[in-house]
């Protein structure tokens, strides 16, 4: 059973309905409630609510979405949409009466890999390129085999760049190539309501509906309704996490949790359990960084739990919570033994032992010496021979556990933030930084940047 840990208005969360979540480029977990957009650094929340000084256009927020830049946009119900300034605390808003926009009722938002974001709105599609301040929709792209692209409720765009869209009426697919919505019929009669969408490893698309819960096969390219649990309910959210595990998110019937191998675990509200999950709706289902799930409901705020912590037993235990780390913000884990895990925070990287409750910490210290090469630790990988990676703000570094020594790797990536680390099939590794992909030498000892044109120099990769 997990046990959840939670946030609530009575810890400073400025609203308990939570529509929307999403992590920034800095680490921050940010919640879009019906009342304002609360920020999360791990332990302290800051809240945000429509007014003058700060900009925010609207305070009733339904999407939240990070662009290729890895800037925040905000979708709201009423206001059009909002976008974060970090360098001012404040917000820049784009409505109807200053741009293109055709509507400012703004039901879901995602950011493509061009400088764009498509909008879901309850008049249809749009898309926003962000770098020349156009505008397209897709409205009127009506035909036979069309979808009516009215009143968009989710969107999904996928690893080929094609875009799903679930609407009121139905479910769309707009392919890159065409750039045309076509209709997709989940069922012979009446089309259902399309609350959520999302993407497996493999390409497949788990669809949440009015109706219950149905899978596209990327590989058969037929669509089928999973009646293993969910049967008639109606999905708001959808999760598939870092482990290959599906959450469903319902509406007055809790999550539920279907594994790979078709195992499946219903969470719901137990009144005498405080550590239960704490209403019956769950609007909004997201996977940070470092692998803690977030779960928003409808009248019980926020709900979390650590995957990790949650498989090696200690379902009572939040990491935030450990008092010998350097800092509550956690940016990444790695299990390391069956008694401990390495925490990557914004101020070093700990072993900490769960049976002796102690931490063992690396932190930087006078440039050029064996320390790490910067203390946010973004991410932390161990490759096929066992060697030990940290990915940083000042780029990469590997780590000798016995001796504590660090050894830091290719002044080209010195100055880059390393967010994302892979293993190739040759055994080269894979990083992905704010300035594109790299990939090192068979000897991981020299990192380039790949495609060696530095088509995608410029581009932010947050995960690979």
């Amino acid at each position: 059973m997990i046990r959840f840990n939670s946030l609530a208005v009575d810890d400073g969360l400025v609203n308990n309905a939570v529509r929307a979540i999403a992590q920034d480029k800095y680490g921050y977990i940010w919640f879009g409630t019906e009342l304002g957009l609360s920020r999360f650094d791990g332990h302290n929340l800051i809240n945000y609510q429509a007014n003058v000084n700060n900009g925010l256009s609207g305070s009733y927020v339904n999407s939240l979405s990070l662009d290729s830049n890895g800037e925040l946009w905000i979708g709201t119900q009423t206001n059009g949409i909002n976008t974060y300034l970090p360098a001012t605390d404040s917000f820049r808003s784009i409505e109807t009466n200053n741009s293109e926009l055709t509507s400012n009722h703004i039901n879901s938002l995602v950011a493509d890999n061009r400088h764009g974001i498509w909008i879901g709105t309850d008049k249809g599609l749009e898309h926003y390129d962000i770098k020349n301040h156009i505008f397209s929709n897709f409205h009127n792209q009506l035909n036979s085999t069309s979808a009516p692209l009215t009143n968009v409720k989710s969107l999904l765009l996928t690893q080929n760049e094609d875009l799903w869209i679930g609407t009121s009426r139905g479910l769309a697919f707009l392919q890159k190539q065409t750039q045309t919505p076509i209709r997709i019929k989940l069922t012979e009669t009446e089309q259902p309501y399309v609350k959520a969408l999302t993407e497996d490893n493999r390409g497949n698309i788990w669809i949440g509906t009015s109706k219950g819960l149905f899978f596209y096969d990327k590989t058969s390219q037929k669509i089928s309704k999973d009646i293993r649990v969910i049967k008639k309910q109606f999905v708001l959210s959808l999760l598939v996490d870092q482990s290959e595990n599906l959450w469903i998110g319902t509406l007055e019937n809790g999550v539920y949790k279907i594994t790979t191998n078709g195992e499946y675990s219903h969470h719901i509200n137990d009144k005498g359990d405080d550590k239960s999950l704490g209403d019956k709706t769950v609007l909004s289902l997201f996977q940070d960084n470092s692998g803690i799930i977030w779960m928003g409901t409808y009248d019980a705020g926020i709900h979390w739990f650590d995957p990790a912590l949650l498989s090696m037993g200690a379902h009572d235990k939040s990491l935030s919570s450990v008092s010998c780390l350097p800092s509550s913000l956690i940016f990444s884990t790695l299990i390391a033994t069956e008694d401990s895990i390495f925490i990557g925070t914004d101020r070093g990287l700990s072993l900490f032992n769960f049976k002796k409750n102690q931490c063992q910490s690396f932190f930087q210290l006078k440039p050029g010496s064996h320390s790490i090469s910067d203390n946010e630790i973004l991410t932390i990988f161990k490759d096929s021979s066992d060697k030990l990676w940290v990915g940083t703000q000042k780029g990469i570094a590997s780590l000798d556990i016995n001796t504590g020594i660090f050894t830091r790797y290719s002044p080209n990536l010195s100055d880059k933030s390393v967010s994302s680390i892979k293993e190739s099939s040759d055994k080269r590794l894979i990083l992905g930084t704010n300035s594109g992909i790299y990939l090192s030498n068979i000897e991981k000892t020299e990192f380039v940047l790949f495609p060696s044109d530095k088509q995608i120099e410029n581009i932010q990769i947050n995960t690979m």
